[in-house]
Parts: C-alpha cells; structure tokens; sequence
C-alpha cells in the first residue's frame, strides 16, 4: 500500500503541520509486519516525510512532480543495515571469545582486537531497534493502537519469529548428535560448552515452551544465543499490556521510567532468578519507542526536542562512558546491567540523529539532487551502504545459527594445535565466512517463506537498489 501525498506546504499554525504529519500513515509494507529486534529481515522501512522546518526557517520552495509521478518516500533502510552490523558483529564475538576464553594472545594481538570483547552491545542494540521498529506504526496510526488488535499483534510476531527459531533448534540438536566434535562435553570453545547437555527433558521443553532464559540450568542451552530470543519473545507481550497503556496516558518518558524501575527492581531483588532474563531490557525496548515517538510524534513538546538536542553528540558522549565503563573492571553485580544502559540510550539517539538527518535531506531536496549523498554524515552512509542492507536481509537467521558452524570450526583449529593467534586469524577469516555462508542457506529455507509477501517484494527491491551505482 502506498499513500499518496501533497508536496509540502508551509503552514501557518505548527501544530495543524504536525498534525497534517500524524495523519500520514506509514506506506509500504511495515504497515502490516511490523520489524523484529535479533534481525529480523524486516527490509524497506519507508514512510511519508514527516514535517519539521520552523516557521520561521521554511524549507526552499519545491516543485510540485508531475500528477502521473509516483510520490517519494522516505526510506530507513539504514535501520536494516544497522540489524545487519550488529548481527555480524556477534558472530566476529563469538569467533573472538570462544577461542581465546582459555587461551592467551600476545598483548599486541589482544589490544587489536579489544574491540571484539563486548558483544552483549549487539544484544542491547537490537532490542532498541525492535522497539523503535515496532513502535513506529503505533505513533503514525493516529489512534496509538496496534493495527488488528493485541491479538493479531502476537500472531504475527509469532510467525515471524517462532518458525526459525523453531528450526534453529532442531537443526542444532540434529548437529550435536551426528557431530562428534558438538556432543563432548569437554569441547574447547568455551562458550559452546555452556550448550551442552543439550538433550534433558528440562532443556528441550523450555525451549519448545521459550522460557529457557528463566533458568541457569536451561538458560545457554542447544545453541547459546538463544536467550535473547526468549527475553525478546516475552517483551511482546509486555508492549501491549503495559508499555502502550502507559505511553498513550502518559507519554514516553513515564514509559521508559516505568519500564526501567520494573526492570532493575526485579534484579535487584530477584537478581540469581532474573539475571539470565535480563529484565532490563524492557527499559531498552522503551527506549526505542521514545525514539519512534521523537521522530514522527506530532506533539509540539517532542518536536521542539527533536529539533533542538544535539543527538549525535549524545550518542558520542553514551558511546565515550560506555568505553570508561568497559575498562573499568569492577565485580560490582549491576555493572553488565549499566553498560546495557549505556548502549540502549546512545542507540536511541543514533535512531533520532539518522532519521531526523534523513527527514531534512528528504523534504529538501530536488528532483535532481534527491540521490545526492554527500553530505550524509559518515555513520549513516555505513549504515546505508549495499553490504550492510545485504547482511540485514538474514541477520535473524545470523544471529540464530552462527554458533554451531563456529563451534565445528574451533574444534577443528584446536585439533590442528594451532597457536592462539594463528586460530584467531583462521576463525575470522574462514569460520566467520562460512557462518555467513550456512545463514544465508538457512534464511532461504527456514525463514524467508515465512515473510509475507509484500515484505519479500520490498526485500528485492533494496538490494537492487544497492546495486546501482
């Protein structure tokens, strides 16, 4: 579905602007699927340029296309680059750590590749994006509701959702099996050993049931990455039910407070039985709604705020404590908790600078100069590049089946007597392709005929965009 639009007028009063805005709705297909956090492969996020010139600095008058040309779009795709980048870097984690947990590089080699050590970030980032994504068709509807109702919401999450994951984990209990080098309990790669024993009834039913991030026992189980999953899973039912009421009474802000006191209070005062759900995360998720609701919200308050904070530098400066922070080595019990506060926030504020910076090219350019990028800032020209979009259409399987493919790899490193830097060089630069490689094919199998069809259209549709010059 495509809504068509006038060219932009400026208007007298503001808030009859912002409110013309509101009215649009979001074009394409999001407007039924909406986008999921782990990588979701939810592609081609595009809706209709939002206002947000003052009146007092009115945007060059534009010409009017002609009745017969299609309307433009303001297209996200970076928000499917950004997915894709987190996705990848999980894996280059995981080739890192689960190599040299047991094993020592040279400190030269362990310095270069410091950068490697923090991939709960990734995590942290996808939960935001999914509550940015999905938040974005509840603040343009106008009503603030969830198309279809709570109901038709879970279904849909759930058929985007459960289906691979479902998938992932018979694939990964079919491996451990039929692997030798999977079902040892002594396997060198540190992090795949958390994932066994792998066939307790406790383990699979939780799994099946997606509540294994509520026990330690079941928690890193059959393929390790799987909890946030289930966390993300279970945050879904939380949107509805609590975060939406509370938006639409009292705004963003109440949300994300709610969302973190309810958070940090279960680990608190629950902390050995929550630890491992990370309840945190929901205040992460209500980050990314606040940043929906920033950018598109016709309230004159959030305008205003949108249009007067300087969210790159925000995002610079969260980026900064989370690197003091990170090399402060502390056994303080909440540490994790904060640096997953860190990243959430300056996520949230790389959402609103990107998309802010993308509305402004948007509105005002020409028909001649709408592919004009040079003054892009560096970040979003990354985010939007052809290779990160790419890695976005099968990040969720990524994320999902990356772990066995590695853990047969470092088995074979080890074998082989490899040195520490020597492996590291072979898990990068081999293991991590052919992670890449058995995603993909897992994707075409597994998780793209569970995309809806306008959504396998739009998918098409960016990456041959991405490949014209």
């Amino acid at each position: 579905m495509i809504i068509t639009h006038e060219a932009p007028i400026l208007r007298r009063s503001r808030a009859k602007r912002l409110n013309l805005t509101s009215r649009l709705p979001i074009s394409g297909e999001n407007v039924d699927n909406e986008c999921f956090v782990v990588s979701s492969g939810k592609r081609g996020f595009s809706v209709p340029p939002p206002s947000h010139l003052s009146p007092r600095n009115p945007a060059p008058p534009v010409a009017a296309p002609p009745s017969n040309a299609p309307p433009p779009r303001l297209r996200l795709d970076y928000l499917d680059g950004l997915r894709g980048l987190a996705a990848l870097y999980v894996v280059l984690h995981h080739a890192y750590y689960g190599l040299t947990a047991e094993a020592s590089l040279p400190p030269l080699v362990t310095r270069l590749t410091y950068w490697l050590y923090l991939g709960r970030s990734a995590v942290d980032i996808f939960i935001v994006l999914s509550g940015y994504c999905l938040m974005l068709p509840v603040v343009r509807s106008g009503a603030g509701r969830l198309q279809g109702g709570v109901l038709r919401f879970l279904q849909r999450r759930a058929r985007r959702i459960l289906p691979p994951f479902y998938a992932a984990m018979g694939v990964t209990l079919l491996l451990i099996a039929l692997v030798p080098a999977l079902h040892d309990l002594s396997h060198p790669d540190a992090l795949w050993s958390e994932a066994l024993p792998a066939f307790t009834p406790g383990v699979i039913v939780s799994h099946l049931l997606v509540i294994h991030n509520f026990d330690p026992r079941w928690h890193s189980k059959i393929d390790y990455p799987m909890w946030s999953v289930a966390t993300e899973w279970q945050i879904y039912f939380l949107f509805p039910l609590l975060l939406l009421p509370l938006w639409r009474r009292f705004g963003s802000a109440a949300a994300v407070a709610a969302a973190f006191l309810i958070g940090f209070a279960l680990l608190v005062l629950f902390f050995d039985r929550f630890s491992g759900v990370s309840p945190q995360f929901l205040g992460l998720f209500a980050l990314g709604m606040a940043a929906a609701d920033l950018n598109f919200s016709p309230k004159i308050s959030l305008f205003l705020c949108r249009e007067r904070l300087s969210w790159g530098w925000l995002a610079a400066l969260l980026v900064a404590g989370l690197v003091v922070v990170s090399l402060w080595h502390t056994s303080w019990p909440l540490a994790l908790a904060v640096k997953d506060v860190l990243v959430g926030a300056a996520t949230a504020c790389l959402l609103v600078f990107c998309t802010r910076h993308l509305t402004r090219r948007h509105e005002t350019a020409t028909a001649q100069s709408v592919s004009d990028r040079r003054d892009t800032p560096p970040v979003l020209r990354l985010l939007e590049s052809r290779p990160a979009i790419e890695l976005g259409v099968f990040s969720y399987s990524l994320y999902l089946i990356h772990a066995p493919v590695l853990a047969v790899c470092q088995s074979f490193v080890r074998q082989r007597g490899l040195s520490p830097t020597l492996g590291l060089t072979l898990m990068l630069g081999a293991g991590v392709p052919l992670a890449l490689l058995c995603s993909y094919l897992f994707h075409l199998v597994f998780e793209r005929p569970f995309l809806s069809r306008a959504l396998t259209k739009a998918q098409k549709e960016i990456v041959a965009q991405t490949h014209r010059p």
